[in-house]
C-alpha cells in the first residue's frame, strides 16, 4: 500500500506540474488554471484506470490514492496564486 501511495504521488506530481507548465501561456489566470489542471488530470487518471480495470475498481483507486494528492496540488496551486496576487498589490 505504501508503494501504491508513492506511485500515485509521483504520477500526480509529474502530471500536474507538466499540465500547469503547458497551460501557463494559454490560461494566464492561475486559479482557473489550477482548477483546469485538477479536472483534466483527474479525468486522465480515471480513464487510464477505467481502461485497465473495471469501473468500480477504478473509482476506488481514484478515490483512495489519486484524489487526495490531486486535491493537495489544487490547494497548493490556489494558495500560491493568492500569495502572488497579494504581493502584486
Amino acid at each position: 500500500m505504501i508503494w501504491s501511495l508513492a506511485g500515485a504521488f509521483i504520477n500526480v506530481a509529474v502530471l500536474t506540474r507538466l499540465a500547469n507548465w503547458l497551460l501557463r501561456r494559454i490560461m494566464p489566470n492561475e486559479v482557473l488554471r489550477a482548477i483546469a489542471v485538477f479536472i483534466s488530470i483527474t479525468i486522465i487518471d480515471f480513464l487510464f484506470w477505467n481502461y485497465s480495470k473495471d469501473f468500480l475498481t477504478a473509482l476506488k483507486i481514484m478515490m483512495y490514492y489519486y484524489v487526495p494528492f490531486l486535491t493537495l496540488w489544487l490547494v497548493t496551486d490556489i494558495l500560491m496564486a493568492r500569495r502572488k496576487l497579494r504581493n502584486v498589490k
